[in-house]
Protein backbone atom coordinates (compact mmCIF):
# COMPACT_ATOMS: atom_id res chain seq x y z
CA UNK A 1 0.00 0.00 0.00
CA UNK A 2 0.98 3.88 0.15
CA UNK A 3 0.40 3.96 3.94
CA UNK A 4 3.50 4.27 6.14
CA UNK A 5 4.07 4.66 9.87
CA UNK A 6 6.97 5.69 12.18
CA UNK A 7 7.13 6.87 15.75
CA UNK A 8 6.32 10.52 16.18
CA UNK A 9 6.55 13.43 18.57
CA UNK A 10 5.23 12.67 22.31
CA UNK A 11 5.67 9.00 22.02
CA UNK A 12 2.89 8.92 18.91
CA UNK A 13 2.74 7.55 15.74
CA UNK A 14 2.30 9.86 12.64
CA UNK A 15 0.54 8.31 9.65
CA UNK A 16 2.04 9.33 6.08
CA UNK A 17 0.84 8.97 2.70
CA UNK A 18 3.42 8.17 -0.06
CA UNK A 19 1.73 11.11 -2.45
CA UNK A 20 -0.54 13.47 0.03
CA UNK A 21 2.32 13.55 2.87
CA UNK A 22 1.38 13.70 6.55
CA UNK A 23 -1.67 12.49 7.59
CA UNK A 24 -3.57 12.77 11.56
CA UNK A 25 -1.34 11.25 13.98
CA UNK A 26 -2.03 8.50 16.83
CA UNK A 27 -1.61 10.95 19.80
CA UNK A 28 -0.90 9.43 23.55
CA UNK A 29 0.08 6.37 22.56
CA UNK A 30 3.01 5.10 25.36
CA UNK A 31 4.36 6.96 27.78
CA UNK A 32 7.82 6.40 26.31
CA UNK A 33 9.89 5.92 22.94
CA UNK A 34 8.18 3.55 20.76
CA UNK A 35 10.43 1.15 19.31
CA UNK A 36 8.57 -0.38 16.49
CA UNK A 37 5.54 -0.22 14.60
CA UNK A 38 3.69 -2.64 12.03
CA UNK A 39 0.23 -2.86 10.00
CA UNK A 40 -2.24 -5.59 9.73
CA UNK A 41 -2.70 -7.75 7.13
CA UNK A 42 -5.88 -5.50 5.87
CA UNK A 43 -4.01 -2.19 6.96
CA UNK A 44 -6.84 -1.45 9.20
CA UNK A 45 -5.04 -1.75 12.63
CA UNK A 46 -1.35 -0.41 13.60
CA UNK A 47 0.52 -2.13 16.42
CA UNK A 48 3.45 -0.31 18.78
CA UNK A 49 6.13 -1.77 21.02
CA UNK A 50 7.45 0.65 23.17
CA UNK A 51 10.21 1.06 26.10
CA UNK A 52 7.28 1.73 28.53
CA UNK A 53 7.32 -2.17 28.05
CA UNK A 54 3.64 -2.65 26.38
CA UNK A 55 2.08 -2.97 23.26
CA UNK A 56 -0.74 -1.36 22.22
CA UNK A 57 -3.52 -1.89 19.15
CA UNK A 58 -5.11 0.85 16.88
CA UNK A 59 -7.33 1.47 14.61
CA UNK A 60 -6.25 2.91 12.05
CA UNK A 61 -9.68 4.23 10.95
CA UNK A 62 -10.22 5.64 13.87
CA UNK A 63 -7.42 6.25 15.50
CA UNK A 64 -8.89 4.83 18.62
CA UNK A 65 -6.90 2.06 21.35
CA UNK A 66 -8.74 -0.99 21.26
CA UNK A 67 -6.70 -3.14 22.98
CA UNK A 68 -3.31 -2.92 25.46
CA UNK A 69 -1.09 -5.46 26.21
CA UNK A 70 -0.07 -5.23 29.81
CA UNK A 71 3.34 -4.36 31.03
CA UNK A 72 5.74 -7.05 30.58
CA UNK A 73 8.26 -7.39 32.64
CA UNK A 74 11.24 -6.01 30.12
CA UNK A 75 11.16 -3.89 27.08
CA UNK A 76 9.18 -4.93 24.19
CA UNK A 77 11.67 -4.84 21.07
CA UNK A 78 9.79 -6.08 18.25
CA UNK A 79 5.73 -6.83 17.38
CA UNK A 80 4.38 -8.15 14.45
CA UNK A 81 0.81 -9.33 13.37
CA UNK A 82 -0.06 -12.78 12.70
CA UNK A 83 -1.07 -13.68 9.22
CA UNK A 84 -5.05 -13.82 9.99
CA UNK A 85 -4.54 -10.81 12.04
CA UNK A 86 -6.11 -12.27 14.54
CA UNK A 87 -3.52 -11.97 16.96
CA UNK A 88 0.15 -10.37 17.57
CA UNK A 89 3.83 -11.44 18.30
CA UNK A 90 6.07 -10.01 20.95
CA UNK A 91 9.80 -10.47 21.80
CA UNK A 92 11.35 -8.10 24.95
CA UNK A 93 14.62 -7.86 26.40
CA UNK A 94 14.04 -10.74 29.13
CA UNK A 95 13.93 -13.23 26.24
CA UNK A 96 10.33 -13.80 26.07
CA UNK A 97 8.32 -14.40 22.84
CA UNK A 98 4.81 -14.08 23.76
CA UNK A 99 1.76 -14.84 21.14
CA UNK A 100 -0.64 -12.90 22.11
CA UNK A 101 -4.75 -13.68 20.98
CA UNK A 102 -6.38 -10.57 20.53
CA UNK A 103 -10.44 -11.93 20.71
CA UNK A 104 -9.47 -14.36 23.89
CA UNK A 105 -6.59 -12.45 25.38
CA UNK A 106 -5.25 -16.09 25.77
CA UNK A 107 -1.19 -16.02 25.12
CA UNK A 108 1.63 -18.86 24.69
CA UNK A 109 5.13 -18.10 26.06
CA UNK A 110 8.55 -19.13 24.56
CA UNK A 111 11.54 -18.41 26.54
CA UNK A 112 15.04 -18.55 25.60
CA UNK A 113 18.11 -17.13 27.42
CA UNK A 114 19.22 -13.83 25.75
CA UNK A 115 17.26 -10.56 24.75
CA UNK A 116 15.48 -10.79 21.24
CA UNK A 117 15.22 -7.81 19.54
CA UNK A 118 13.62 -8.62 16.42
CA UNK A 119 9.91 -10.39 15.19
CA UNK A 120 8.74 -11.27 11.75
CA UNK A 121 5.97 -13.54 10.68
CA UNK A 122 5.45 -15.03 7.43
CA UNK A 123 2.37 -15.25 5.28
CA UNK A 124 2.30 -18.56 5.42
CA UNK A 125 2.68 -18.75 9.61
CA UNK A 126 6.09 -19.20 10.76
CA UNK A 127 7.27 -16.61 13.18
CA UNK A 128 10.73 -15.58 13.75
CA UNK A 129 12.10 -14.16 16.24
CA UNK A 130 16.06 -12.75 16.37
CA UNK A 131 17.91 -11.88 19.00
CA UNK A 132 21.83 -13.08 20.57
CA UNK A 133 24.63 -11.86 22.26
CA UNK A 134 26.78 -8.89 21.35
CA UNK A 135 29.94 -9.83 19.62
CA UNK A 136 29.45 -13.41 20.68
CA UNK A 137 26.53 -14.89 18.50
CA UNK A 138 23.50 -14.18 17.24
CA UNK A 139 20.22 -16.62 16.40
CA UNK A 140 16.81 -16.66 14.98
CA UNK A 141 14.17 -18.86 16.67
CA UNK A 142 11.28 -20.10 14.30
CA UNK A 143 7.57 -21.74 15.37
CA UNK A 144 5.20 -23.18 12.38
CA UNK A 145 1.80 -21.71 13.25
CA UNK A 146 -0.69 -24.75 12.92
CA UNK A 147 -4.11 -23.86 13.81
CA UNK A 148 -4.29 -23.20 17.57
CA UNK A 149 -0.71 -24.95 17.96
CA UNK A 150 2.81 -23.67 17.49
CA UNK A 151 6.12 -26.33 16.18
CA UNK A 152 9.66 -24.73 17.07
CA UNK A 153 11.67 -25.54 14.59
CA UNK A 154 15.47 -25.86 14.18
CA UNK A 155 17.09 -22.22 14.80
CA UNK A 156 19.35 -20.35 12.35
CA UNK A 157 22.93 -19.12 13.55
CA UNK A 158 24.38 -16.21 13.59
CA UNK A 159 27.87 -14.95 13.96
CA UNK A 160 26.45 -11.66 15.89
CA UNK A 161 23.72 -10.50 17.48
CA UNK A 162 20.97 -9.83 15.21
CA UNK A 163 19.19 -6.34 14.44
CA UNK A 164 16.19 -7.16 12.25
CA UNK A 165 13.87 -9.37 10.54
CA UNK A 166 11.92 -9.42 7.24
CA UNK A 167 10.16 -12.13 5.44
CA UNK A 168 9.39 -12.01 1.72
CA UNK A 169 6.00 -11.36 0.44
CA UNK A 170 5.96 -15.48 -0.59
CA UNK A 171 7.09 -16.34 3.00
CA UNK A 172 9.77 -18.24 1.10
CA UNK A 173 12.68 -15.81 2.06
CA UNK A 174 14.16 -15.01 5.35
CA UNK A 175 15.94 -11.41 5.49
CA UNK A 176 18.04 -10.78 8.75
CA UNK A 177 20.91 -8.46 9.66
CA UNK A 178 23.10 -8.66 12.20
CA UNK A 179 25.91 -6.00 13.70
CA UNK A 180 28.52 -7.50 10.75
CA UNK A 181 25.99 -7.68 7.50
CA UNK A 182 23.02 -9.58 6.38
CA UNK A 183 21.99 -13.46 5.75
CA UNK A 184 19.19 -13.92 3.22
CA UNK A 185 17.67 -17.30 3.98
CA UNK A 186 15.74 -20.01 1.65
CA UNK A 187 13.35 -21.31 4.22
CA UNK A 188 12.56 -24.00 1.94
CA UNK A 189 16.03 -25.43 1.59
CA UNK A 190 17.14 -24.13 4.65
CA UNK A 191 20.23 -22.50 3.42
CA UNK A 192 21.40 -18.87 3.00
CA UNK A 193 23.31 -16.27 0.93
CA UNK A 194 25.79 -13.98 2.55
CA UNK A 195 24.90 -9.98 1.55
CA UNK A 196 28.17 -8.63 2.15
CA UNK A 197 26.61 -5.09 3.64
CA UNK A 198 30.36 -4.05 4.80
CA UNK A 199 28.18 -2.64 8.15
CA UNK A 200 26.01 -3.78 10.85
CA UNK A 201 22.57 -3.54 9.35
CA UNK A 202 20.05 -1.38 11.16
CA UNK A 203 17.26 -2.49 9.30
CA UNK A 204 16.10 -4.50 6.09
CA UNK A 205 12.75 -4.18 3.98
CA UNK A 206 11.89 -6.90 0.84
CA UNK A 207 9.65 -5.03 -1.87
CA UNK A 208 5.92 -6.05 -3.20
CA UNK A 209 6.58 -8.44 -5.52
CA UNK A 210 9.49 -9.77 -3.62
CA UNK A 211 12.40 -9.14 -5.82
CA UNK A 212 14.27 -6.56 -4.30
CA UNK A 213 15.46 -6.43 -0.47
CA UNK A 214 17.07 -3.45 1.10
CA UNK A 215 19.48 -3.30 3.81
CA UNK A 216 20.25 -0.04 5.51
CA UNK A 217 23.74 1.15 7.50
CA UNK A 218 25.05 3.94 8.20
CA UNK A 219 24.36 6.49 5.56
CA UNK A 220 23.76 3.85 2.78
CA UNK A 221 20.78 1.53 1.35
CA UNK A 222 22.12 -0.92 -0.10
CA UNK A 223 19.66 -2.80 -2.78
CA UNK A 224 20.11 -6.61 -3.47
CA UNK A 225 18.39 -9.48 -6.02
CA UNK A 226 16.52 -11.80 -4.13
CA UNK A 227 17.22 -14.25 -6.69
CA UNK A 228 21.24 -14.05 -7.31
CA UNK A 229 21.51 -12.38 -3.83
CA UNK A 230 23.91 -9.98 -5.89
CA UNK A 231 23.97 -6.89 -4.98
CA UNK A 232 22.07 -3.80 -7.51
CA UNK A 233 22.83 -0.61 -6.28
CA UNK A 234 23.75 1.83 -3.56
CA UNK A 235 22.11 5.13 -2.44
CA UNK A 236 23.42 7.08 -0.11
CA UNK A 237 20.78 9.30 1.88
CA UNK A 238 23.55 11.90 3.52
CA UNK A 239 22.38 10.99 7.14
CA UNK A 240 22.20 7.93 9.47
CA UNK A 241 19.64 5.54 9.25
CA UNK A 242 17.01 4.14 11.52
CA UNK A 243 14.14 2.36 9.03
CA UNK A 244 13.68 1.37 5.52
CA UNK A 245 9.91 0.25 3.75
CA UNK A 246 8.80 -0.02 0.14
CA UNK A 247 5.55 1.10 -1.04
CA UNK A 248 3.88 1.16 -4.38
CA UNK A 249 6.31 2.68 -6.33
CA UNK A 250 8.79 3.44 -4.46
CA UNK A 251 11.02 3.36 -1.07
CA UNK A 252 10.75 5.56 2.23
CA UNK A 253 13.72 5.75 4.66
CA UNK A 254 14.01 7.01 7.86
CA UNK A 255 17.07 9.02 9.61
CA UNK A 256 18.22 9.53 13.09
CA UNK A 257 17.72 13.37 12.19
CA UNK A 258 13.68 13.00 11.80
CA UNK A 259 13.45 12.82 8.06
CA UNK A 260 10.97 10.85 6.21
CA UNK A 261 12.35 10.83 2.67
CA UNK A 262 10.71 9.23 -0.74
CA UNK A 263 13.04 7.52 -3.58
CA UNK A 264 11.82 6.46 -6.49
CA UNK A 265 13.18 2.45 -6.75
CA UNK A 266 15.09 2.94 -10.31
CA UNK A 267 16.84 6.12 -8.99
CA UNK A 268 19.19 7.38 -6.52
CA UNK A 269 17.41 10.93 -5.74
CA UNK A 270 14.89 11.75 -2.86
CA UNK A 271 11.74 13.03 -5.16
CA UNK A 272 10.16 14.06 -1.59
CA UNK A 273 11.26 14.83 2.25
CA UNK A 274 9.08 15.50 5.27
CA UNK A 275 10.99 16.34 8.29
CA UNK A 276 9.17 16.69 11.58
CA UNK A 277 11.20 17.22 14.89
CA UNK A 278 11.09 13.68 16.13
CA UNK A 279 13.86 10.97 15.43
CA UNK A 280 12.12 8.15 13.62
CA UNK A 281 12.69 4.78 15.02
CA UNK A 282 10.94 1.95 12.44
CA UNK A 283 8.61 2.06 9.80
Amino acid sequence: GSSIAVSGPNNSVVLWHAEKGTQPSIEDVHTDIIVDVAFSPNGRYVVTASQDRTAAIWDNEKKKKIRTIPKQSSQINGVAFLPNGSGIVTCSNHGEAIVWDLQSGSKVLFKVDHPLTSVAVSSDGLIACGGGVRHRYGRVYLWEIEQDSFTKVEPLEHPDRVRCLAFSPSGRFLAVGDYRSARLWDCDAYDFNTLRAGHAVSAICFTQDGNTLATTGGVQVKLWHVASSDEMGTIETGEELEGVAFFESGMVTASEEGNVQIWPIADSEAVKEFTESYHPTRL
